[in-house]
């Protein structure tokens, strides 16, 4: 799977960076809604799907 090895943000913005634009959006992070203090999701527009990540 194309985001198997992800273990961080800095993972996923290297992993854009290297796909076309038709497939993720230049923005690459749609949104970061802030849980708490700590806690972190990320939107990411990829394909037809939005991947979320959940960081802290």
């Amino acid at each position: 799977m194309a985001i198997n090895g992800h273990r961080g943000l800095a993972d996923v913005l290297a992993w854009a960076a290297t796909k076309p634009k038709s497939e993720v959006h230049p923005q690459t992070v749609a949104e970061v809604i802030t849980q708490d203090e700590y806690t972190h999701d990320i939107i990411v527009p990829y394909r037809d799907v939005f991947l979320v990540y959940d960081t802290t």
